[in-house]
């Protein structure tokens, strides 16, 4: 093909969810979906192997790439994935093929020098958001141009590595094409929604916006910045319609920070969806303070079924103490009116914060089991590379900096006055107090749509009790 293969590295459900990876799913890289499309967009020949989602491991990819015999590769990386994408990396140069490799993502876009250091057969980095960089870049390596010239980049010369200025983000999101997920594989058969995605299926998911507009401490901001950038109503829409018309999607879950963010083109999404009758449902996230009554149930309306916020605790002090710029108060009345409204509500909360002791974990938990809180996640606090807190956790308690390990669901940042087994203690204490109580069992039971909706409730259930077995007693 001669162009350019995207590749998502191998990576398993038990590096990505450690002991509760029975229970994991995969979604699809809809950032190399969307590289490929501007790639593909400017005569680029462009294919995409998802090792993830497909099962691969490096000698296979290494097959499939002779195979589609590429001049470049673009490897991706969250920070769990790193140390796979630079074996990988590591292969493909051992094979003797001329190959340029090429890796971004968030973990080299938060530390670059950092990670060409460590892995020294990344040939070029891709700083930030890659799809204007990606371009300039191979028009450089076409035609024989210094890199140099080129923004956002860290490359090696000279027995070093030299970094390019900066890129300005991407102002007009809607200038770029519809991410290509034709090249991406099945949509259904080999992505799936999280256990508790009860809406119709087959489901999939989208992303229509970039940037947060918050400041918590524990967030990694370097790839798209504070300012937030929005796809337009229009945009949105069309993506919905095309997954709707084009591979059979019938329910979407909206991967955006903040998604009603911006009220007006939430408006107007939704006034579409009712207007065209395109029959789709979905869920999103949002932050506490940014809902209403009358949107939430315009929202419903247009076929919200969900809402995920990011709860963190139910401590006003830990709140404060990671600045996540919410109050209790406002998380408690946003769970409310989103009940009220008839949609869902997921409470997204996280274990270990520095600062953490038994009184605020035990608030954590009576704050998710006496608010109509219906779907539960309780990950670990994880110092990620390009957050505030990552330089500086050791301050707060014990760090254990291997990003192999940085997958959320386990507990690498334990806090002073805990250890990790408490962590781990209270974790699955919290998942047992929220999932086995009969409100919870009956909220899932009583909206079952169909055989293949049980077998998912009960794949989660089989994990939770699983991980939950073998709990020691009480502790103080």
């Amino acid at each position: 093909m001669n162009g350019i293969v995207l590749v998502n590295p191998p990576l398993s459900l038990g590096e990505r969810y450690g002991a509760w990876a029975k229970g994991g799913t995969r979604t699809p890289p809809l950032g190399l979906a969307q590289l490929a499309a501007v790639t593909r967009e400017q005569g680029y020949p462009s294919a995409i192997i998802d090792c993830a989602a497909l099962e691969m491991d490096d000698a296979q990819t290494l097959q499939a790439l002779r195979v589609m015999k590429p001049r470049y590769i673009g490897l991706t990386a969250v920070t769990v994935a790193i140390h796979n994408a630079g074996r990988l990396a590591k292969t493909l140069k051992e094979s003797g093929a001329d190959w340029v490799v090429i890796i971004g993502g968030p973990h080299l876009t938060a530390l670059p020098d950092e990670t060409m250091q460590m892995f020294p057969d990344f040939d070029i980095g891709v700083i930030g958001e890659g799809e204007t960089t990606l371009i300039e870049l191979l028009e450089a390596l076409e035609n024989g141009r210094p890199l140099g010239d080129v923004q956002g980049l860290i490359f090696r010369e000279n027995g070093g590595v030299v970094r390019t200025d900066s890129r300005p983000f991407i102002e007009n999101l809607d200038a770029l094409p519809l991410p290509a997920w034709d090249l991406l594989p099945d949509l259904v058969r080999y992505y799936d929604t999280p256990t508790f995605t009860l809406g119709k299926s087959p489901a999939s998911s989208l992303v229509t916006s970039r940037g947060c507009c918050g400041h918590c401490t524990f967030c990694d901001r370097s790839v798209f910045g504070n300012a937030c950038r929005f796809h337009s109503a229009e945009r949105v829409f069309e993506s919905m319609r095309y997954l709707r018309e084009r591979f059979g999607i019938n329910d979407l879950i909206i991967h955006d920070d903040a998604f009603v963010l911006n009220r007006r083109r939430v408006e107007d999404v939704c006034n579409r969806l009712l207007e065209s009758g395109l029959g789709i449902t979905w869920g999103c996230n949002s932050r506490v303070n940014l809902v209403s009554r009358d949107l939430l149930e315009l929202m419903k309306k247009a076929g919200c079924w969900q809402i995920g916020y990011g709860l963190e605790t139910g401590s006003q002090r830990i709140l404060d103490l990671i600045d996540k710029g919410v109050r209790v108060e406002q998380a408690r009345e946003a769970i409310h009116l989103t009940h009220e409204a008839g949609m869902r509500t997921r409470g997204f909360f996280m274990l270990g914060h520095p600062g953490e002791n038994v009184e605020s974990i035990r608030e954590t938990i009576a704050f998710a089991t006496h608010n109509p809180v219906d779907d539960f996640q309780m990950t670990f606090f994880t110092p990620l590379p390009g957050s505030e807190i990552y330089r500086h956790a050791h301050e707060f308690g014990v760090f254990d900096d291997d990003w192999r390990k940085m997958n959320m669901w386990t507990p690498i940042f334990v806090p002073h006055g805990l250890t990790a087994d408490d962590l781990v203690y209270w974790q699955r204490r919290a998942f047992k107090a929220f999932y086995l109580r009969p409100r919870t069992v009956w909220n899932y039971l009583k909206i079952v749509r169909s055989p293949s909706h049980l077998r998912k409730l009960a794949k989660g259930a089989i994990t939770l009790i699983q991980s939950a077995r073998g709990l020691p007693g009480s502790r103080s």
